[in-house]
């Protein structure tokens, strides 16, 4: 019989603590307690090193509160009186700030005597988010592993588990799927679009100023448009990839002078997206040839190997093909 919670079927018990990052590493703790080989693996793959993981030296905490900061971690791992590790979740090719990462400095200075090293898990490629993470100050060591990486821990450890924590471990990969928008395929690509450095006559601001300096943009529900905004959207200009944004959110506006310095009259009905904070590749990816108007969408992965948009487009038809 169907499990079902808000209207949507319920296919594991993971699903009820709620598909955001909370309930990421609630599920990902639960399983570190319960399964030491995965523990192990884990450990061994952000430190290089081999623990016991003994029960009376070694503790997993969920959502511990910190009385210097007044903040919550993710998880942290006690591991053998010798390590101690804060790791930070993230869904999307989502980084923790400077801030974030700020308060932790005191919970590392209550450890003196353990080795010590902060995680950070997202859905950035490995190359991006070193490259980030090298930007931000911290006295420990970051350490930074994808989920589809712990994915793969997970099928290592599956190996040598119990048949019960084998049935966990399945649970778990089908929950992280569905969280970590692995199942569908379009929730990683990014619709790249065209901006003008022109100032439409009816706005006070250029299509570049509104996406840099207003982290928005807008386009015509319908119309040969995306039916539903996408996860993520790209902008080139100058011949070249400016930037990629996650979607935060969006509405549907006909009053679009409510929201940004335009002309104020009835709109038809248009997407209002607001934009997080841009990020690219670190090598620069010109246009290649393509419609100077066109718009494309591609796979995110696929934009950190290539050099031009035109090759990111191709090769994400001809995986889209290939399935």
């Amino acid at each position: 019989m169907k499990l079902v919670l808000h209207r949507e079927e319920i296919d594991s018990i993971f699903d009820l603590l709620g598909r955001d990052e909370n309930g990421l590493t609630y599920a990902l703790g639960w399983n570190f307690s319960n399964n030491r080989k995965l523990l192990r693996i884990f450990l061994h793959k952000i430190t290089g090193k081999k623990y016991r993981c003994d029960d009376e030296n070694s503790q997993v905490r969920l959502q511990e509160f910190g009385e210097k900061d007044h903040g919550f971690t993710d998880i942290e791992l006690l591991i053998d009186k010798e390590m101690f590790l804060i790791i930070e979740a993230k869904i999307g090719w989502t980084l923790p700030t400077q801030d974030q990462l700020d308060k932790y400095s005191s919970r590392f200075g209550d450890y003196k005597t353990y080795e010590k090293k902060l995680v950070v898990i997202s859905e950035c490629r490995k190359e991006y988010a070193q490259q980030q993470l090298k930007k931000l100050k911290v006295k420990s060591p970051i350490e930074y592993i994808s989920w589809r990486k712990i994915l793969h821990l997970i099928e290592l450890a599956d190996k040598e588990s119990s048949r019960y924590q084998k049935k966990m471990l399945y649970t778990l990969t089908t929950y992280f799927k569905k969280v970590i928008h692995m199942q569908r395929r379009d929730s990683n690509r990014v619709f790249c679009v065209s901006l003008s450095s022109e100032k439409p006559e009816w706005s006070r601001l250029s299509w570049i100023d509104i996406v840099e300096k207003k982290r928005r943009y807008f386009y015509p529900v319908g119309k040969n448009w995306p039916s539903d905004p996408p996860n993520y959207i790209a902008f080139r200009y100058d011949g070249k990839l400016q930037s990629i944004h996650h979607v935060d959110t969006y509405q549907i506006v006909t009053k679009m002078h409510e929201h940004l310095p335009v002309d104020e009259e009835e709109w038809d009905p248009h997407f209002l997206l607001a934009l997080g904070p841009p990020f690219k590749p670190a090598k620069e990816v010109k246009n290649g040839r393509i419609w100077p108007n066109g718009r494309y969408w591609i796979d995110l992965d696929i934009f950190f190997v290539c050099a031009t948009i035109r090759e990111a487009r191709d090769l994400t038809q001809q995986r889209a093909e290939a399935i």
